[in-house]
């Protein structure tokens, strides 16, 4: 069953996505546009890695499956990304009708859309890691960190130890801990 979000135009819908993105990951930049009757979403900046260490010299851009965002799928991805990927497309989802059946070449559908990190000409980019932006990747992390089923110590996980990564003392490292800490267990109580 539509419901009433799904009738808007594709600009509409755009702009409602956009909003929510927004509002869900204040400290990341995504580009949202629309062409005809598809919606792009690409996340362009964000205060954490994308891109496990392994791939980052040779991936700045990425098309994404919205049907398989797994780590299995997208095994080049950090957790961090992968879970704001997963999440950006359940946002998606809410304003998608499809009643589709590609078995007889019937398409009904009020949108088609593409998830990317970065474009093709406009590479993602890690952003400036100011405090707002370190803890809201920190709080990302450890929830993916638990989702991932890695264990409550801190320091075995990689993108909380690159979100460290040249801080000085005093400058909030206890407060990220503490903040991965939270999202771990919050995620292990939800």
């Amino acid at each position: 069953m539509r419901n009433e979000d799904t009738y808007l135009s594709t600009k509409e819908i755009a702009k409602k996505i956009r909003s929510q993105v927004k509002e869900k990951y204040p400290t990341c930049k995504f580009s949202v546009a629309t062409k005809s009757e598809s919606i792009n979403i690409a996340l362009m900046e964000a205060p954490f890695e994308v891109f496990l260490p392994e791939h980052r010299k040779q991936k700045q851009y990425q098309q994404l499956n919205q049907y398989h965002l797994t780590e299995e799928y997208n095994d080049d991805l950090t957790p961090n990304a992968l879970a704001c990927m997963k999440a950006v497309n359940e946002i998606v989802k809410v304003y998608r009708y499809d009643n589709s059946d590609p078995m007889i070449d019937y398409f009904e559908t009020n949108f088609y859309y593409d998830l990317d990190i970065g474009k093709w000409d406009k590479p993602f980019k890690v952003g400036i890691k100011d405090e707002k932006s370190l803890n809201f990747a920190a709080a990302i992390a450890g929830t993916a960190a638990f989702k991932a089923g890695k264990p409550r110590i801190p320091c075995q996980d990689k993108d909380l130890l690159s979100l460290l990564e040249g801080l000085q003392p005093g400058e909030g490292a206890t407060k990220l801990l503490e903040t991965w800490l939270e999202n771990w267990d919050m995620a292990n109580l939800a």
